[in-house]
């Protein structure tokens, strides 16, 4: 049967592009209060708006020339784009959107279940300030001894990679600095959290020490962050601090009312803009000879485009040219069955690129389908957004105050990293479960905390006798 005159206007990717946006609209509308609140769905939705959804959605368009083809062909110039048929693209249009809608399905069942469920309780607690410069002065000694016994790493990599903007060497130093895994993971996870915590508890202390030793810890976190050669763990941790801060003073106000929108628009354009500007900054430093002229625009093609256009890579490569992977892409998994690692990354931007030196990332929706398919796809998302709305039950039944503030950001941070990494990377290399693990180090019960547990707990069995 022949297509009608309107439907040849567009092809079937872009037809794919107006539908997605269409329904991305409609449900932003209808679901705006889950949606625009400190809920993890909303974290995962503003993390797939600004990684994956405006990227994707503009890509048919992008790649027919009809809107940013400068750009498309500028800044990623160097993936083989005739490899990538019409259907890669609507396929991972379809993935992207209709990933996070099971995903919000599957938060609104879980909270609507929830509503039948016992309430959790959890007690009190407030920050050790003792056990948190006990756990950040070793690990500021570990990061920074690394860097001093390997100086050509770190030293030619600022000099080559960042200074001289030489393309090349950005990914040679990028995978020489993080070799060390103990010093990835205290970087990437460790370093973040105990600055963040330390900043959310300044705020409402008086000591000038604590208030140094924040600026501080704060400082060389973001150096040993650009130090790993990489823009998405400095663009993160720049968010949490930002969004602590935020909040910070949110919860200062003594008449504890909320602050109105259009007092916090002002605050969050500011954050927005300078981590925008610190990003274009870094870029076009890296970046030398490409797009110097305009570093801004550099940087929005990055933050928007770079992890999007993986995703029509890899839903092409698998199934069509490998097989779905499964678990063999997980280090873990490698480790305990003895079997070789399989680097999804590095394997589908080879085929794309004819280079060995980078890698490609998908969101954690896509990685879904590439992993085990159609019904791996479908279950994982909806289990994701289960997964999400019994950690918000959690995070509600913490009393308010710094623990509670740091287990929101942490977990809009968790959900920053599922838009560019699977549900395992984001769970045990990028945080998760280092995050969960700090909490309750930093954080213990306050001193009264026990006996209003033990209070609590008898009146509900005397409730629940009546």
């Amino acid at each position: 049967m022949a297509r009608s005159a309107c439907l040849d206007l567009m092809t079937e990717s872009q037809w794919y592009s107006a539908v997605g946006t269409a329904v991305l609209a409609v449900v932003a509308v209808v679901e705006r209060r889950r949606l625009i609140s400190t809920s993890t769905i909303s974290g995962l939705f503003i993390a797939y708006l600004v990684f994956g959804f405006l990227g994707i959605l503009l890509l048919p368009w992008a790649r027919a020339g009809v809107i940013l083809e400068e750009d498309l062909r500028v800044g990623f110039g160097f993936i083989d784009w005739r490899k990538i048929t019409d259907r890669d693209l609507s396929l991972s249009i379809l993935l992207y959107v209709g990933g996070f809608l099971l995903a919000l399905l599957g938060h609104r069942i879980a909270g609507s279940v929830a509503r039948f469920q016992s309430p959790v309780y959890a007690s009190r607690r407030e920050l050790r300030v003792g056990r948190l410069v006990a756990l950040a002065v070793p690990a500021l000694l570990l990061t920074l001894g690394h860097v001093a016994l390997n100086p050509d790493i770190f030293v030619q990599g600022i000099e080559t990679a960042i200074i001289g903007g030489e393309k090349a060497a950005v990914h040679d130093f990028r995978y020489a600095a993080v070799t060390n895994y103990p010093f990835v993971l205290t970087v990437y996870n460790i370093l973040p959290f105990l600055s963040t915590s330390l900043w959310a508890h300044s705020r409402s202390s008086n000591s000038p020490i604590l208030k140094v030793f924040k600026v501080l810890l704060a400082a060389i976190t973001g150096l040993m962050l650009l130090l790993t050669f990489q823009k998405m763990p400095l663009m993160i941790f720049s968010i949490a601090l930002g969004a602590t801060e935020l909040a910070a003073r949110r919860a200062r106000i003594s008449d504890g009312r909320v602050l109105a929108a259009a007092r916090q628009a002002p605050r969050f354009l500011l954050v927005a803009v300078v981590l925008l500007l610190l990003i274009s900054l870094l870029q076009s430093a890296m970046k030398t000879g490409e797009a110097q002229a305009d570093p801004l625009r550099v940087s929005l093609r990055e933050i928007f485009g770079r992890i999007s256009v993986g995703a029509p890579m890899f839903v092409h490569y698998f199934p069509t040219v490998g097989d779905h992977y499964g678990l063999s892409g997980l280090r873990m998994f490698a480790l305990v069955s003895g079997e070789p690692l399989f680097e999804t990354t590095a394997v589908v931007f080879r085929y794309f690129t004819n280079s060995n030196e980078g890698s490609a990332a998908i969101a954690a929706v896509v990685d879904f389908y590439c992993a085990f398919g159609w019904p791996g796809w479908a279950i994982g998302c909806t289990l994701l957004g289960v997964a999400l709305a019994q950690l918000d039950r959690l995070i509600r039944a913490i009393p308010q105050g710094d623990s509670r503030l740091l287990a929101t950001i942490y977990a809009f941070t968790f959900c920053m990293h599922l838009g560019q990494a699977s549900v395992f990377n984001a769970s045990f290399g990028y945080g998760g479960i280092f995050f969960v693990g700090l909490w309750f180090i930093l954080f213990a019960p306050t001193a009264g905390s026990a006996a209003a547990d033990a209070s609590r707990a008898m009146r509900n069995a005397q409730q629940g006798a009546t």
